[in-house]
């Protein structure tokens, strides 16, 4: 963990769906057609962390991806903004949740609603 409270919310269902969460491993394998299932993630994501830190989760909380995740099946960090942890060692582990390699759930759905949008592809500076 990078913080006092940090959680991975991942979807259980294995449908052979390829629109299903479950299928999909990055930011840049989403479509439109994921749109309602990740509304739905991301609501059980907010409830979450206002079940842990109370109605202010949104100034003690972040909610989102990695741009380029280094696991498989697409996750949601649900992590407190303290990234107060032993685990937090390098620069590196900082960066990684307060830069543009974090990407909030908002901005995921925002980008996805836009009419001029096929898929969502996230550029990181290297």
């Amino acid at each position: 963990p990078k913080a006092k409270h940090h959680l991975l919310l991942m979807c259980r269902n294995y449908s052979t769906n390829p629109s299903c969460l479950m299928n999909v491993k990055s930011l840049n394998d989403l479509t439109k057609k994921h749109l309602d299932e990740l509304r739905e993630f991301h609501n059980l994501a907010r409830r979450i962390a206002a079940a842990i830190s109370g109605d202010a989760y949104q100034n003690s909380f972040k909610i989102g991806y990695h741009s380029i995740p280094s696991l498989h099946p697409l996750h949601l960090h649900i992590i407190s903004s303290d990234l107060d942890s032993p685990c937090v060692t390098t620069q590196k582990h900082i960066v990684s949740f307060s830069s543009d390699f974090f990407v909030t759930a908002d901005e995921v759905e925002n980008h996805l609603e836009s009419a001029f949008v096929d898929s969502l592809l996230v550029a990181v500076r290297a």
